[in-house]
């Protein structure tokens, strides 16, 4: 990693966290009217439990019919676990809240794949805090096909980030601005 992207995620990560709470409510609403249509019945929203400055969109997981997954990481993998509200949440190996002990799923079974991030370009490159885990995930081949999304602030959106060789860009990103697909 370069001492110039480095730089560029310590910037953001404190951009982001002054933007995000002001535009919270407006961006779940318009996930829900915007991105929840998307999907198949019988497909997986694969969400993540927000830290600090990030979008929740845990609130979709009240809307009926709709089947969603946290995802849990292990071993430097990220994988895919069903999720319920109120189901319990254990630590998983970066110590994030996930559903450790539920069904992993298979990308076949996922609709949208939505990552949070400290920025991202017009290229769909997303700056992440730099553990590689989406990266890894969205370079298996079956999960090449997956849409997968990035949820932001629009005040997070630059023209380029720096990226490396192995920076898969995301298919569209959804801002209070709602969504945008490349």
């Amino acid at each position: 990693m370069t001492i110039n992207k480095i730089r560029v995620r310590d910037e953001w990560l404190h951009k982001r966290c002054s933007s995000t709470v002001k535009r919270q409510d407006l961006i779940l609403s318009k996930a829900s009217k915007e991105l929840l249509p998307l999907l198949n019945k019988n497909q997986w929203l694969c969400l993540y439990w927000p830290l600090q400055g990030e979008i929740d969109l845990r609130g979709l997981a009240q809307q009926s019919n709709i089947h969603v997954a946290l995802p849990v990481a292990k071993k430097h993998q990220l994988h895919m676990h069903t999720w319920y509200p109120g189901y319990p949440l254990y630590p998983d190996d970066c110590g994030f809240p996930a559903p450790v002990d539920q069904y992993r799923l298979h990308p076949s079974q996922v609709g949208i794949l939505l990552a949070p991030c400290l920025a991202f370009d017009k290229r769909g490159i997303r700056l992440g805090y730099g553990g590689g885990y989406y990266d890894r995930l969205r370079s298996k081949p079956d999960w090449r096909s997956i849409t997968s999304i990035v949820v932001a602030s629009a005040t997070c959106q630059v023209n380029q980030l720096p990226a490396e060789p192995w920076d898969i860009p995301f298919h569209g990103w959804f801002t209070e601005m709602g969504l945008t697909m490349l």
